[in-house]
Parts: structure tokens; C-alpha cells; sequence
């Protein structure tokens, strides 16, 4: 399988889109998290019929979490 191999970004590039509120240091999860917070029964996944809200993806994600620390 082929790697894929990621071209640094130019410090100026990554000041300017940050400096412009494009970019922050928010990861996935506290998107989800906050999300989860703000729209809690708001779907955030639909898959064959199935609709899982926002809520119930962050309890998902925070079981998983607290399983493979414990692990």
C-alpha cells in the first residue's frame, strides 16, 4: 500500500489562518463534545436507516475512551 506522504505547511500560511479564526487548536473531540452540549438530540449520523444524535455518538465516544484507558 502506497504512503501518503504530507508537505509541511509554511509557518506564515499556518499564522495567517489561525490570525483570520479559520483554524484553532480544537480538536475533533471537543467539536463533538461542544456540539453534543449545544444540540444534543440533533442527528450526527445517518447510516441505513439508522440515526444516531450527537449525544449518543459523544457517549459512544466517551465509553470508548474510558475502555482502552482502562485498558
Amino acid at each position: 500500500m502506497a504512503k501518503i506522504q504530507l508537505l509541511p505547511i509554511p509557518e506564515a500560511t499556518v499564522r495567517h489562518y489561525f490570525d483570520a479564526g479559520h483554524w484553532t487548536h480544537d480538536t475533533l473531540c471537543d467539536w463533538l463534545f461542544t456540539r453534543a452540549d449545544h444540540a444534543p438530540e440533533t442527528p450526527a449520523i445517518y447510516h441505513a436507516g439508522t440515526r444516531i444524535s450527537y449525544r449518543e455518538l459523544s457517549d459512544r465516544v466517551r465509553s470508548l475512551a474510558s475502555g482502552l484507558q482502562a485498558f
